[in-house]
């Protein structure tokens, strides 16, 4: 038997699925877009607007420094590649798998 609590986290979690979700990374990447402009704790006492406000500003901070940001959606990442698409023109450089990195028939 699960508390009232966990029962709330359940159908919540429930409620908020989609079986068209590609991967892990999908659902992840949507839950953390949203959230941050809906929950209370993320918003800390401030509108949405304000909120979105100060993370453009936050934004324009780190573009200022020579880093790229790069804003991607879920349904960005329903189209394959798009994501590694919009990461390699921003520069961030490829890793290579980690099945390479372990084999140890390849040599560095």
């Amino acid at each position: 038997m699960y508390s009232t609590a966990a029962g709330r986290k359940i159908l919540a979690a429930l409620a908020f699925a989609d079986p068209m979700s590609g991967s892990a990374g999908e659902s992840y990447s949507r839950a953390l877009g949203v959230e941050k402009y809906v929950k209370p704790e993320f918003l800390k006492g401030r509108t949405v607007s304000r909120a979105v406000v100060e993370e453009k500003k936050r934004e324009n901070r780190i573009r200022a420094t020579g880093f790229s940001v790069v804003r991607w959606d879920w349904a960005d990442l329903k189209e394959p590649g798009k994501l590694e698409r919009m990461l390699a023109a921003a520069g961030v450089p490829r890793r290579r798998a980690r099945s390479a990195e372990l084999d140890p028939r390849k040599s560095p």
